[in-house]
């Protein structure tokens, strides 16, 4: 970072935001029941990962209810049943 101080900026930049998401799945971890941390969760990967349509929708990849699980911070069988 001493030689290339714009570098600093940007991970400290990049760093700010991913503590910004943290703090935004513990809240929803704190406040909401797992039907709405799941629909939650599934909004915030469609805004940071979706591709865009035609349509004007955002299309998310194929996900397991596995990695929807440990992204929400509960069971396979529990998203699955929801």
């Amino acid at each position: 970072m001493e030689r290339e101080p714009r570098l600093g900026i940007v991970l400290a930049r990049y760093l700010v935001r991913q503590c910004l998401g943290l703090q935004d799945r513990i809240e929803s971890m704190a406040v909401h029941k797992t039907p709405e941390r799941v629909m939650l969760a599934l909004l915030q990967l469609a805004a940071d990962s979706g591709a865009p349509m035609p349509d004007g929708y955002l299309r998310v990849a194929s996900l397991t209810h596995h990695t929807i699980a440990e992204f929400v911070g509960t069971s396979r069988e529990i998203v699955t049943s929801r």
